[in-house]
C-alpha cells in the first residue's frame, strides 16, 4: 500500500518527501522499505531504543559496506553510548525522573553485550544511579571485548513489541 502512495504522489514529491515508518528494527529493514516503497526516508523508532546503531549500520548498507553494517558494537562503545545516553538524561530529567529511564535502556541494550541474560539481569536489580554505575563497571570495563550481533526477534521482545 505504501508503495502505491508513493506512486500516486510522485508528481509532487518536489513539494515534499514521503517517508516510512514501522517494524524497522534492523539496518536490513530501513534498506528494505527504502527500495520496495520508494519513499524518500525512514522512521526509526523502537528499533533504535538500545541500538542507537543501527543509523550508522543502515548507511553502510546502503553505501555497499554489507561487512560494517553487520559489525555488532564493542563493550566500548556500548558504555560510551550508555555512559552519554545517562549523561544527556540527567541533565535534562534529573536523577529521580531519569533512573527508571536509565534502567529500561541498560536492559534493553545489554543484547549487545557477550553476556547479555546476565547483564539484563544485573539492570534488572537496578535501584539507584549507583547500582546502575556498578553494572556498567562490571560488565562494560574491558571496552575492547567485541558486542553480539542481536537477532531481529531479540530487537521487537526487548522493546515490547
Amino acid at each position: 500500500m505504501l508503495a502505491r502512495l508513493v506512486r500516486e504522489y510522485a508528481p509532487a514529491r518536489g513539494a515534499f518527501v514521503l517517508g516510512g515508518s514501522g517494524d524497522v528494527w534492523t539496518a536490513e529493514d530501513v534498506v528494505r522499505l527504502l527500495r520496495e516503497t520508494g519513499v524518500g526516508l525512514v522512521s526509526i523508532a523502537r528499533g533504535a531504543i538500545g541500538n542507537p546503531w543501527i543509523f550508522a549500520q543502515a548507511r553502510a548498507l546502503l553505501a555497499g559496506d554489507a561487512a560494517a553494517a553487520a559489525r555488532p558494537p564493542g563493550v566500548g562503545e556500548q558504555r560510551e553510548a550508555l555512559q552519554e545516553h545517562a549523561r544527556l538524561a540527567l541533565a535534562l530529567l534529573g536523577e529521580e525522573r531519569a533512573g527508571p529511564q536509565l534502567r529500561k535502556l541498560g536492559i534493553k541494550s545489554a543484547r549487545h553485550h557477550p553476556d547479555a541474560a546476565r547483564v539484563a539481569r544485573d539492570f534488572i536489580a537496578v535501584r539507584s544511579l549507583a547500582d546502575w554505575q556498578a553494572v556498567l563497571g562490571r560488565h562494560y570495563a574491558d571496552g575492547a571485548r567485541p558486542g553480539v550481533a542481536a537477532l531481529p526477534e531479540e530487537a521487537r521482545a526487548a522493546c515490547g513489541a
